[in-house]
């Protein structure tokens, strides 16, 4: 009931335009995203939290090694005060859409206009 309604309130656009996954779990993220590039990212709903959607991305550890890190999920609420679209745009380690899709082409017309930078 939670998902549904934030796909509904926050996410429909998103959901229809195909830039969330939907229910896979953190385990089968990290076999889609271990062999992508640094910076590639996907969308999920959360499994710990119940109607929040996740983001998932690929970063280099210090060690030199791939590793796959998960974003607090996002809520409603969160949502409702600044879109995800605005969110992803902030989030300058996200780089391309699973597979190799550039993150302003996928989530460019969700973007707000009014945006300036941050600050």
């Amino acid at each position: 009931d939670g998902v549904l309604d934030l796909t509904k309130r926050c996410l429909k656009s998103y959901w229809s335009d195909r830039l969330i996954m939907g229910f896979i779990s953190k385990q089968y993220v990290c076999k889609l995203l271990s062999m992508e590039p640094d910076g590639t990212f996907l969308l999920r709903f959360s499994d710990s939290e119940i109607g929040g959607v996740t983001i998932a991305y690929v970063m280099q550890g210090k060690d030199g090694s791939s590793q796959v890190e998960n974003i607090q999920p996002f809520s409603a609420k969160d949502l409702s005060i600044r879109s995800l679209g605005d969110r992803i745009r902030d989030l300058v380690q996200l780089r391309n859409l699973y597979p190799s899709i550039p993150k302003d082409q996928a989530f460019g017309s969700h973007y707000n206009s009014e945006w300036g930078g941050l600050g």
